[in-house]
């Protein structure tokens, strides 16, 4: 039986036994980027063995991958140690992103499977970026410092033919993604927690346009972390409120690109521009709501929903937040004085009579429908302790 390099996964001792001794340098070169595992801590087993139908690879002795291509038991080992990692790491918090650092600081690639996350991040290690992560950026809740996890990256066969100048690239199969160690691209890990300061949400498209452009609302980029995060669920409130200092302090870019050189390009131009520059401020709007105000459109007391909670930007965006549906919901600065409104004794109608102008006044009668409409305040019977229909 021939062993990989014991390594450290998240709080495990991840150790790979397999009986080909190619396959044991293979796991050897793409948990590289790991690092030698703890003295001591739980241990994590791996083992990939010779059968009939070619290979058969266990985590801690749970079957995940049966056939003769290499790459996909990879894959599906790769893919079960991320769940691990997850699932042993209740007090962080963890986003479907990669990341990379260049000078102490990390980009946060964001966005869905396919967008180009790993095509982008394999070209900034390549141009001497420190590679942090290809599928978990993994978050310290006290300081909102990136925590490294450098697995292996994982490339689609489709944009192989970017990557034409690599070392020790895997040889054709039938895997439509490959796990591909560091060393591959000439890559650094990064290994101290770094500080974020931007966060890039690319999309590639191969006969699209290269652009550029900020996420000028606050908002828009928590809704953007949070649709990538595994743990609001689990987190609740204080969870979001990690994204929402996030989204205060990292300048944020959509990415649209179809040349990958120009598009690591960008990324740099954006940090280097952006590097010093203090993020807005935000706060987190007060949830202990008293009933009993009346809406001038509803005509009957309303209250905010106990399982809700709202931030506000000094750009003027808000975001609500529904820990019992996880909904988001966006809000202007109309809104979140209609929110702040129902925790006050005044009345919308008073507010609504306040306004400069009617266009005022109509924007806060329509903002208190959609906070009725997504459930976000509630119609409250006076005096029974009921919620109306």
């Amino acid at each position: 039986m021939h062993r990989a390099r014991t390594t450290q996964l998240g709080p495990y001792r991840l150790r790979v036994l397999t009986d080909s001794i190619e396959c044991a340098a293979r796991w050897t070169n793409l948990l590289a980027g790991l690092g030698n595992a703890a003295l001591s801590g739980p241990e994590l087993e791996v083992t990939m063995l010779r059968t009939a139908e070619g290979f058969t690879s266990s985590v801690d002795g749970d079957v995940v991958c049966v056939g003769p291509d290499t790459f996909e038991h990879e894959i599906a080992v790769t893919r079960r140690l991320n769940e691990r990692k997850l699932d042993a790491e209740p007090q962080l918090l963890h986003l479907h992103s990669a990341a990379v650092s260049t000078a102490g600081v990390a980009a946060l690639v964001v966005g869905r499977s396919g967008d180009g996350k790993s095509t982008l991040t394999a070209r900034l290690v390549e141009r001497g970026w420190r590679y942090v992560t290809d599928e978990q950026v993994t978050i310290r809740p006290d300081d909102r410092m990136v925590l490294p996890y450098a697995r292996p990256i994982t490339l689609r066969r489709a944009v192989w033919h970017l990557f034409d100048r690599m070392e020790g690239s895997p040889g054709p199969g039938e895997s439509r993604r490959v796990e591909v160690p560091l060393a591959a691209f000439g890559g650094v890990a990064e290994r101290s927690p770094v500080q974020p300061a931007l966060v890039i949400a690319p999309h590639y498209r191969p006969d699209g346009d290269n652009v550029c452009r900020p996420i000028e609302s606050r908002a828009e980029v928590v809704r953007l972390l949070a649709s990538c995060c595994y743990d609001l669920e689990r987190t609740g409130a204080p969870g979001m409120d990690i994204l929402v200092g996030l989204a205060a302090t990292c300048p944020a870019w959509r990415l649209e690109f179809s040349d990958v050189d120009r598009a690591a390009d960008a990324v740099a131009g954006v940090l280097a521009a952006t590097e010093s520059v203090a993020g807005v401020g935000h706060r987190a709007v007060p949830a202990d709501a008293p009933a009993g105000v009346r809406s001038a459109t509803a005509f009957r007391p309303l209250r905010r929903a106990p399982q809700v909670s709202v931030w506000q930007f000094d750009d003027g965006s808000g975001i609500a937040f529904d820990l019992a549906r996880l909904r988001l919901t966006n809000l202007d600065a109309i809104g979140v004085a209609v929110w702040e409104l129902l925790g006050s004794t005044g009345s919308a109608a008073e507010l609504i009579a306040a306004a400069p102008d009617p266009a005022v006044g109509d924007a806060v009668e329509q903002w208190i429908e959609v906070l009725l409409q997504t459930g976000f305040i509630e119609r409250f019977a006076r005096g029974t302790g009921r919620l109306s229909a």
